[in-house]
C-alpha cells in the first residue's frame, strides 16, 4: 500500500521571508506539495497585530494538513515544534534547520539596545549568521532586508521566542518525543554567547537537547557553514533533508 504524498510546510527565521526557501525547494523537486509560509514581518503599515510564538504558531497550525512536514529555520524550529506538539496527528515529521535554544537569556536586557541602536543590534545579531561560504552579495541582501523589520516587530518577536525557550520549549519537546526528527545543525553559541560554525559532526547544545528528548532523533552537521546553509551550499542542506522525506514517504 502506498502512504498519502507528504505536504511540506516551510517556515522561515526571525526578520526573513519565504524566499529563503526557493532555492531549497527547487532542488527538492515537484515530488511533493510544498508551501512557504509568510509570518509578515514587514509590515509596511505597522497595522498587523505584534508576532508572537502563540499566533505564529497558530498561523502555522492552519496551514499543515495531514502527513505535514514542517521544516522550520532557527525560529521556525520553534514554531514547527510547537505545531507538532499541538497536532501530531496531523504532523509526519519536522526538519530543523540551525535552531537554537536561548533559554539563558534575559529577554528584556538583550532586546534594550534596540530602543536606541536598531541597526546596530541587528548588525551584530546577524552579522554572526554569515558563515564561510555566504557570497558576500547575498549577505547584504539578508542584512538589508533584517533592518526593514520595524523594531517594535523585532522586539515582539525575538522576546516572545526567548521566553518560549525557557518556559515552554522542554515541554514541547516532551510531546515530540516520538516525532520523526532531522536535526541539521550548522552552529553554535559559544561559551561567550557568540555563534560560532561548527565542523563536520562536531556536537552542539541544541542537538543535544534534541536528541535528548527525540532519542531517534537524526542529527546531520555537514560542518563549516553558517546560519544560512540554503545560501552557502545549497546541496549539502538538501542532501539529507531529501533522504529524510524518502523515508518518511515510504514509512
Amino acid at each position: 500500500m502506498t502512504s498519502a504524498p507528504l505536504s511540506l510546510c516551510f517556515v522561515h527565521g526571525l526578520a526573513c521571508g519565504p524566499e529563503d526557501w526557493d532555492g531549497l525547494r527547487a532542488e527538492l523537486g515537484d515530488v511533493w506539495s510544498i508551501q512557504a509560509i509568510d509570518l509578515g514581518f514587514f509590515d509596511p503599515d505597522q497595522t498587523a497585530p505584534l508576532p508572537t510564538m502563540d499566533s505564529m504558531i497558530a498561523q502555522v497550525e492552519l496551514a499543515v494538513a495531514r502527513r505535514s512536514v514542517i521544516i522550520g529555520h532557527s525560529l521556525g524550529c520553534r514554531i514547527a515544534m510547537g505545531v507538532a506538539a499541538h497536532k501530531p496527528d496531523s504532523v509526519a515529521g519536522i526538519v530543523l534547520l540551525d535552531g537554537g535554544r536561548l533559554s539563558d537569556l534575559d529577554p528584556d536586557s538583550f532586546l534594550a539596545p534596540l530602543d536606541h541602536d536598531p541597526e546596530g543590534f541587528i548588525d551584530l545579531f546577524f552579522g554572526q549568521m554569515m558563515g564561510p561560504k555566504m557570497p558576500p552579495a547575498t549577505g547584504d541582501v539578508l542584512l538589508k532586508r533584517a533592518k526593514a523589520m520595524p523594531p517594535k516587530r523585532v522586539a515582539s518577536a525575538f522576546g516572545s521566542m526567548i521566553r518560549w525557550d525557557r518556559d515552554r520549549s522542554s515541554a514541547a519537546l516532551v510531546t515530540c518525543t516520538a516525532m520523526p526528527t532531522l536535526v541539521l545543525q550548522t552552529t553554535t553559541r559559544n561559551p561567550e554567547g557568540r555563534r560560532v560554525v561548527l565542523e563536520a559532526e562536531e556536537s552542539s547544545m541544541y542537538a543535544d537537547f534534541i536528541a535528548a528528548g527525540i532519542p531517534e532523533a537524526e542529527i546531520a552537521v555537514p560542518g563549516g557553514l553558517g546560519h544560512f546553509p540554503m545560501y552557502e551550499d545549497l546541496a549539502a542542506t538538501a542532501a539529507p533533508i531529501r533522504a529524510f522525506l524518502d523515508r518518511l514517504q515510504a514509512s
